[in-house]
């Protein structure tokens, strides 16, 4: 038991003198006793071997398990290796499965959107069919009525420009009137013809694709009958559309390898197919089982080998509403995968090189762990290693008396408040807390030392050596007298929580923010809005609201994309926090395209004023918006609301009804204009039918004056 000092106390001497007295003298007591003992008396050093008894009976247990420690150490490895194995062949099964699941989302959505663009260019082109039969109808098939349907049907057919050709046919098949001079005129034996002939009735016919005499391109055939008046047949309207326009579409969506897109007719006939096969096209390759299924229930994904290639596929159909035609979209199984095999080969080169990490360092720890039960018991005998644990440490210790004096303080103070120990040992504990937090401090410390109070935390801020103001948080635990059991003083724990309390302060301002216009977001304007209306009440001042709502902006949205749109929103907010000057002003999204501006202290005339200014500011933008008619650029129309002790309102919930009312009239009024709820509320009494012409729009020459009933 060498180095360790025995905790009984020396047995008494009978002896006179000088050691005789010795025992009669008090036993000096460190500075900082609890935590680290300064002194060298045999009572220190006592506890501190009562501190290290649990590191000494460990080091023992530890000596006694050195034998079988590396058997332990390999099994644990092996048993690790076994467990990474089976993570990584978990989660490459699980990222399989994702990905087909995926893939198998993505055709249904593929089919679903891309069916819907078939049906669409059939809609379009069955739209002018049944304007031309009407027209036939109408004005006859006679020479005159004839060259006005050839000038009709080129004009409409510059201007859809989407490979559709029309043309009118007589009975017998003769060409009477085209889209495209010189083009094909089409057998009379052709499909559309004989359904036609033999049908009555005004249905649409989708007849079998056919080669165009001219440029041997596939064209799909649309056609309606045109009866005479007594109810013959006396020609055919024909729409046909390039199939090279689908496979443009198609082509376009780079699925990738031997994945296929094909548009088949109701009886399993293929109309188009990317990539192109000229001898499928016009046959009937369709399952039945997939006809009858798209009838008897939802469509759902598939997986199959197909009988054409025999490659294996993900496919997915989806049949149109309006015509008797269904989409089928097939993707490689390989291809889809092509990105999990390629993540599969790296994982498990990863993996690999992690096992051979794992057993490297597995014989390094074996070897290290042998070296450390060799010195285990010298480590856990030393006093130095007690010492480090306070010294050492990031958090700050301290030591205080009866009267709130430091005596001691840990080194860990220097970096962060910039004080030397010696410098703060006998300084007032409290004089360390700011001026607002030391009251309440300086009377916990004193209750704890002298009373014994449980420990509690606290959150302040302390002095730094340079003035600076530091966040922190104490931990107070009161310390005895082991002898009396008396209050001795107290431990002070301080840890520094700047970090934590600046993300507090950045989660806080994204909470309060709105994501794409940098505004605050509804919830921000929602607790403005109350505190605004509280204050409002109190005093004798007003509070206005603008609510704003971009004009006709799905219409946006749907011409230039959500991307575009959301562009243009982040415009007219910068706008409008550029209106926000005065501290208390507020600018927020409200939801969708809706934005307010709230305006504490503002009267009905300084709202309209500003309301004036965010209209024409968002005006001036001169963002281009070609469905806003007549101003083809971006405008705003706004509701403005004002509250006062006697305006009425006695909610801050009625307040933005208000103004929503208010808006809505702008809107119904002709948009980018100003309505304020209070001259709706002092407008007349109006006749039924009247409200289309309240309130009176905006002057031509005075842009942005506000209406008034």
């Amino acid at each position: 038991m060498r180095g360790w000092v025995s905790p009984r106390r020396p047995p008494r001497r009978r002896g006179r003198g000088r050691r005789a007295k010795s025992r009669h003298r008090p036993r000096p007591r460190a500075e900082g006793a609890g935590l680290v003992c300064a002194g060298r008396s045999p009572g220190c050093r006592g506890r501190t071997l009562r501190l290290l008894l649990p590191f000494k009976a460990q080091a023992s247990r530890l000596h006694g398990a050195a034998g079988s420690l590396p058997l332990r150490m390999a099994a644990f490895g092996m048993l690790a290796c076994l467990a990474l194995l089976g993570v990584e062949t978990l989660n490459s099964v699980r990222a399989r499965a994702e990905q087909l699941q995926k893939a198998e989302a993505s055709v249904t959505s593929l089919a679903r959107a891309l069916v819907q663009h078939a049906d669409d260019m059939l809609s379009l082109a069955d739209v002018m069919l049944v304007s031309l039969v009407e027209t036939a109808r109408s004005e006859g098939l006679q020479l005159p009525a004839l060259g006005r349907l050839n000038l009709l049907l080129e004009r409409r057919a510059t201007m859809l420009q989407r490979g559709l050709r029309f043309s009118i046919h007589g009975p017998d098949g003769a060409l009477l009137a085209t889209s495209h001079p010189g083009a094909d005129a089409g057998p009379a034996e052709r499909d559309e013809f004989l359904h036609q002939g033999a049908a009555g009735g005004g249905v649409a016919y989708l007849g079998l694709p056919v080669r165009d005499r001219a440029s041997g391109a596939w064209m799909l055939t649309l056609s309606r009958r045109i009866e005479g008046p007594d109810g013959s047949l006396a020609g055919v309207a024909v729409a046909t559309i390039e199939t090279a326009h689908f496979v443009a579409h198609y082509a376009w969506l780079g699925l990738g390898p031997q994945s296929t897109v094909a548009l088949f007719r109701d009886d399993g006939t293929v109309l188009v197919r990317h990539p192109p096969r000229d001898d499928l096209i016009g046959r009937r390759r369709l399952r039945q089982d997939i006809l009858q299924s798209g009838k008897d229930g939802p469509e759902k994904p598939d997986r199959y080998i197909s009988p054409i290639d025999g490659v294996k596929r993900i496919g997915a159909f989806h049949r149109a509403e309006n015509h008797p035609i269904l989409l089928v979209v097939s993707l490689s199984v390989e291809n889809v995968l092509t990105g999990w095999r390629n993540d599969l080969a790296k994982r498990a080169m990863i993996t690999g090189g992690l096992i051979l990490l794992l057993a490297f360092l597995g014989v390094r720890l074996t070897r290290s762990a042998l070296e450390r039960h060799r010195v285990a018991q010298a480590l856990a005998e030393s006093e130095a290693s007690f010492r480090s644990l306070a010294e050492n440490s990031s958090d700050v210790a301290m030591r205080v008396d009866m009267q709130c004096i430091i005596r001691y303080v840990s080194p860990g103070i220097q970096p962060w408040l910039g004080w030397q120990p010696q410098q703060i040992a006998g300084q007032f504990m409290p004089n360390l807390v700011a001026a607002e937090d030391r009251g309440t401090m300086q009377a916990t410390l004193l209750r704890m030392v002298s009373e014994g109070l449980p420990p509690t935390r606290h959150t302040l801020r302390l002095h730094r050596r340079d003035g600076a103001l530091v966040w922190a948080e104490l931990a107070l635990h009161p310390m005895r007298d082991p002898r009396t059991g008396r209050p001795d003083g107290a431990v002070i724990v301080a840890r520094d929580i700047g970090e934590h309390k600046a993300r507090e302060a950045q989660l806080h301002r994204l909470a309060s923010t709105d994501g794409l216009t940098g505004l605050a977001n509804r919830r921000a304007f929602d607790e403005t809005l109350e505190r605004e209306w509280r204050r409002m009440v109190r005093g004798d001042g007003a509070l206005s609201l603008l609510l704003l709502d971009v004009d006709r902006f799905k219409p946006f949205n749907d011409r230039h994309g959500h991307p575009q749109g959301d562009c243009c929103l982040k415009a007219v907010a910068d706008a409008l926090s550029t209106l926000a000057r005065r501290p208390a002003d507020l600018a927020a999204r409200y939801g969708g395209e809706e934005m307010v501006l709230l305006l504490p202290d503002t009267d009905s005339a300084g709202a309209a004023r500003m309301a004036e200014a965010a209209r024409a500011a968002i005006e001036g933008l001169q963002w281009p918006h070609e469905d806003n008619t007549p101003f083809r650029v971006v405008t705003v129309s706004i509701g403005v609301a004002t509250a006062s002790h006697g305006s009425g309102l006695m909610a801050a919930e009625q307040l933005v009804k208000a103004a929503d009312g208010a808006l809505y009239h702008a809107k119904r009024n002709g948009r980018n204009r100003i309505v304020l709820a209070e001259a709706l509320a002092e407008r007349p009494a109006l006749p039924a039918g009247g409200m289309e012409d309240w309130p009176p729009p905006t002057r031509a020459g005075q842009p942005g004056q506000p209406e008034r009933g």
